[in-house]
């Protein structure tokens, strides 16, 4: 796989780093996960292909063993605000954390700061700036999953709005039906993990060429993903309040409609070609309506929409559009999503050993493909004796940093 050989050391938190340490093992890296001491069940949802160290960090002797862990390792994913692990570890500015340079760690470790990357509940800081230091939560839309290219959909335009997504607040939205969003603002949690796994290998590039040197790698995510809504303000997509601009729910060509059986369907028909296409499934005569990009008319236009969608079943209108180019896919919940012909027939989806479905790893690439492990995730501590031996550890070390707390080594029973 691309990353075989790498090693990963991921310090346990929520979301974005979790996911960023799943995609590196999804593509072959080595992550261990440390975990504290002294809990019983982990939040991580996504130790697909992980193992599990639990070390107490609070102790000398479990600082010294991430050191050393650190020195045999390429990445280390940080998750914590800036500081954090400073005071939670040793209570000086000296420390076993981000900076490696202070750790004296091999020169080719990686430093992931994922504490740049907070969202969706987890608290982080500002790295920097007048607000350093201080917490940041951020409200983003959940995860979406497109209709697109290939299979069912071959050769159809991509300007669909996302076949799966959930009611929510959006900033950029005016109201909450169903899909209010600008489109490429969607999803941030994921995308900004997928910078944060793009970092190492980009860093790693360089130091081939270079001095084959280590980088602390920090990621402005949210203001660099964001970067098509800054840009495209220029050539006026925003000029409009919130709400009133074509990619924001402004347009009724690009926005959500209730059917009958109160589901929706998502539109995206921006080109005359897919709005013509539109207007056709829709049964509506071009003549008779305003002018597609008379903005005075949107409203007067919405509505015609809203009673046409409302006059037949999600069911009925996805019969209707099958097969077209009018951008016109239907909003599916997240039971219906996998079973969709479209992602059926891409695999998109799979089944660990537990039955748990999950979506397949992406970037999908041809000569060294992800493998994802199918095997239960890792308990917390799981994974101790055996990967502190793989980093040179006796057994007799083991024993003793066990009896003294500065680890755990969890027992998991034979299932039979």
């Amino acid at each position: 796989m691309a990353l075989a050989g790498v090693r990963v050391i991921e310090l346990a938190g929520l979301a974005p780093a979790p996911f960023c340490g799943m995609i590196l093992a999804d593509f072959g890296a080595k992550v261990i996960r440390v975990d504290r001491t002294k809990v019983s069940t982990s939040v991580d949802t996504m130790g697909r292909g992980k193992k599990s160290v639990a070390i107490n960090l609070k102790t000398k002797e479990g600082v010294a063993v991430l050191r050393r862990l650190c020195l045999g390792s390429d990445v280390l994913l940080e998750p914590y605000r800036k500081g954090e692990m400073t005071g939670a570890v040793t209570g000086r500015r000296r420390v076993v954390s981000s900076r490696y340079n202070q750790m004296n760690c091999r020169p080719f470790l990686l430093c992931e700061f994922l504490w740049l990357l907070r969202c969706d509940g987890e608290a982080g800081s500002w790295p920097t700036g007048a607000v350093e230091g201080k917490p940041r939560f951020d409200l983003r839309s959940p995860n979406r999953i497109r209709t697109g290219r290939s299979s069912v959909h071959r050769g159809r335009a991509r300007h669909q709005l996302p076949c799966h997504v959930r009611p929510s607040v959006l900033a950029g939205t005016q109201r909450r039906e169903a899909l209010r969003a600008a489109e490429p603002a969607g999803g941030l949690r994921g995308r900004r993990a997928h910078l944060c796994a793009g970092g190492r290998p980009c860093a790693a590039g360089e130091d081939e060429n270079r001095e084959r040197r280590g980088h602390r790698c920090e990621h402005e995510g949210a203001a660099y993903v964001g970067s098509f809504l800054w840009k495209s303000g220029r050539i006026g997509l925003w000029d409009q309040p919130r709400g009133q601009n074509m990619l924001d729910s402004g347009a009724p060509f690009y926005d959500t409609y209730q059917t009958s059986d109160g589901k929706y369907m998502a539109v995206g028909a921006i080109e005359p070609q897919f709005y013509r296409q539109l207007l056709e499934g829709l049964e509506l005569d071009v003549g008779k309506l305003p002018p597609q990009m008379s903005f005075e008319d949107w409203p007067e236009l919405r509505r015609v929409f809203t009673e046409r969608f409302a006059s037949k079943s999600q069911a009925e209108w996805s019969e209707v559009f099958n097969g077209t180019d009018a951008c016109v896919t239907p909003v599916l919940t997240f039971h219906q999503v996998s079973s969709h012909p479209h992602n059926q027939e891409r695999a998109s989806f799979m089944r660990d050993a537990s039955g748990d479905e999950s979506p397949r790893p992406a970037p999908v690439l041809s000569r060294t493909p992800a493998e994802p492990c199918l095997a239960p995730d890792p308990v917390i501590g799981q994974n101790t004796a055996e990967v502190l031996r793989e980093y040179g550890f006796t057994s007799a070390e083991i024993d003793k940093m066990q009896a003294s707390g500065a680890v755990e080594v969890a027992l998991v029973k034979a299932k039979l």
